[in-house]
């Protein structure tokens, strides 16, 4: 059932935005790796530390979050069913969840590996056993697409779904992925099943006016004509199954990475034929990136990821030589690319650090938030719509929401509580008292109470509102709630 809350953080701070510049809270983030498929986000980071905003249970797994029009969308497993939830983005509550039987992969990694996939109205999902689903974002109406048995891997499947004009694809069914039409939801390609699946997810790109999808399978990667299933080129990657990284492409070459000591290759495109540009392998070698289970980033010519066995490295896409390496980030880390630095996940001791964007040096941009998070965090962040998104992987698997305090006038309140209360940035500071009651007008933010009201006599909540805003607790909006703030509260959300 779908639910509203009466008051939304969200959107008083869409009120606040409109009378103070504060960083811009409007980037969706509707797929696994973001908008582009990449890990990155124009979104900046305006604060650090951020604040903990919410948590919730959403079971056992990987999956990480979509997050699309005031909606989180994610999946998790508990007590042989996985769920598929979506969140209201301002509180965690549930708007909708559906589960369905499903075994948990592996008794050591246990839960759901893809992230789901938001696109025109639904919601497509792709569990460890092959379940693939489509949910109306609004109401969670279901409909099973299909649920694939061929071609899976070692540690199930961890596909998240890609859109690619009308088809619905991901990595199964055998070495070069499996397509549905969106309109009839039938299998479009390949005729028939085999074995040699990947872990990793599809990637749209364009290159020679040809679109292509790369498939990072078990043993090869593929490259598919995705109008019919056609695999106009492959290039043999032997070792383990587990490669779960995807593929960047960027121009006429293609980057391939895979942990456990194998190594990482960038391939030249060239006249259609892969051929090896540079190569870097082995357990111990000084340069290049090998990824696990998660992705590299590519930015200024150079490629960010977290090197098999934890250490941050920042190598040249030229030629793959490291530019520097930092340790401290456990065994699997992750990182994405923000307007104003990288995020990295710590997976073991479950921090996330901010580090500038440069090849000229490591810098850490602020101390390293410590999540308390149970198990592990082998699931990169999200920063979306001004609200960062971290998950453990432990049962119960908790999702966690942090949300940033902006004090551009240095007086220890947050700008979004001020504009809140008296529609600036000036009135209010460390010492004042607008409402006389002999408590500061920084105390009151601190305490939740309403700067307006002497609290001796009524603390004005009775005739107002409550609701959560930045770091200050509850914000009692009272008779001062403006028209348009009224107006907005009431309006519904649209995935």
């Amino acid at each position: 059932m779908r639910t509203h809350g009466i008051c939304r953080a969200t959107l008083i701070f869409a009120v606040a935005s409109a009378l103070v510049a504060v960083p811009a809270r409007a980037v969706d983030w509707p797929n696994y790796r973001g908008v582009n498929h990449d890990g990155k986000t124009t979104e900046t980071v305006p604060s650090w530390p951020p604040v903990e905003s919410w948590s919730v249970d959403i079971g056992a797994g990987f999956s990480s979050v979509a997050v699309v029009g005031g909606y989180v969308y994610t999946e998790g497993w508990s007590d042989g069913q996985n769920t598929v939830w979506c969140l209201d983005e301002s509180d965690g509550s549930v708007v909708w969840s559906f589960s369905y039987a499903c075994s948990y992969a592996d008794s050591g990694y246990r839960g759901s590996r893809a992230t789901p996939t938001v696109h025109n109205g639904f919601v497509y999902t792709f569990s460890q056993d092959g379940h693939l689903y489509r949910f109306n974002a609004t109401t969670g109406a279901e409909t099973l697409i299909d649920t694939i048995s061929s071609g899976e891997p070692g540690w199930g499947f961890a596909s998240s779904p890609l859109i690619e004009g009308n088809l619905v694809i991901v990595n199964a069914y055998g070495n070069a992925g499996v397509a549905y039409d969106l309109t009839s939801l039938s299998k479009v390609w390949p005729a028939s099943a085999s074995n040699g699946a990947g872990h990793a997810s599809p990637v749209a790109f364009t290159w020679n006016a040809q679109r292509y999808v790369a498939i990072f399978a078990g043993s090869r990667l593929a490259g598919v004509d995705p109008s019919n299933g056609t695999v106009l080129f492959t290039y043999p990657w032997a070792g383990t199954s587990t490669n779960a990284a995807d593929p960047i492409p960027s121009g006429d070459t293609i980057f391939i990475s895979t942990g456990y000591g194998q190594g990482c290759e960038m391939l030249n495109l060239g006249s259609g034929t892969l051929t090896s540009a540079w190569y870097k392998g082995g357990a111990e070698a000084a340069d290049g990136v090998r990824l696990k289970e998660n992705c590299a980033v590519l930015d200024g010519g150079h490629l960010y990821g977290v090197n098999d066995g934890g250490t941050l490295r920042c190598v040249a896409w030229s030629d793959g030589i490291t530019a520097w390496s930092r340790s401290g980030f456990g065994t699997e880390g992750s990182v994405i690319l923000t307007g104003s630095g990288l995020l990295v996940v710590s997976n073991t001791s479950n921090q996330l650090a901010w580090v500038e964007a440069s090849a000229a040096a490591y810098n850490e941009l602020g101390a390293r938030l410590s999540t308390g998070m149970s198990g592990n965090m082998y699931t990169s962040a999200v920063l979306s719509n001004g609200q960062i998104y971290l998950r453990g992987n432990a049962s119960p698997g908790i999702l966690k929401c942090y949300t940033f305090f902006v004090d551009s006038d240095s007086d220890g309140i947050d700008d979004i509580w001020e504009v809140t209360y008296f529609g600036d940035l000036t009135t209010a500071d460390g010492t004042s008292d607008t409402d006389g009651d002999g408590t500061s007008d920084l105390q009151e933010y601190q305490d939740g109470t309403n700067p307006l009201v002497d609290e001796g006599a009524s603390d004005g909540d009775a005739a107002g509102l409550s609701c959560v805003a930045g770091g200050g607790g509850a914000v009692s909006l009272g008779l001062l709630v403006l028209v348009g703030l009224v107006a907005l509260l009431q309006a519904p959300k649209h995935p």
